[in-house]
């Protein structure tokens, strides 16, 4: 069965609310471990990182890109993105998960 495969950035912002979803449900709790919880959040924000660079190649044609490296809370998630994609980091900041809070109580605030 032949399956329409359109290679547009509304694409990639859906695999962006997804891998939302899946950090979202890990914040719920659930006994995943460390690992596999950051795992989840490395993947959204290099997620988030790749819809910039398809905005910008995509039929939009912005400066995604441009404004990620100018704007100071994207740079820190575009640091954890490459960190998490690269072994080592030759420019720029690296940023890493370091500690995960999972709050137990309804009314605690995240």
């Amino acid at each position: 069965m032949p399956v329409e495969n359109r290679r547009t950035w509304q694409r990639k912002w859906r695999d962006v609310l997804h891998a939302y979803d899946e950090v979202a449900e890990s914040y719920k709790g659930g006994g995943l471990n460390d690992d596999k919880f950051t795992r989840r959040i490395e993947l959204f924000f290099k997620t988030c990182r790749e819809l910039a660079d398809w905005l910008d190649e995509g039929d939009t044609r912005r400066d995604a890109k441009g404004y990620v490296n100018t704007a100071t809370s994207l740079k820190f998630c575009d640091a954890l993105a490459q960190t998490a994609k690269h072994h080592t980091r030759n420019r720029g900041v690296t940023a890493k998960v370091k500690e995960l809070f999972v709050s137990a109580c309804s009314s605690c605030a995240l």
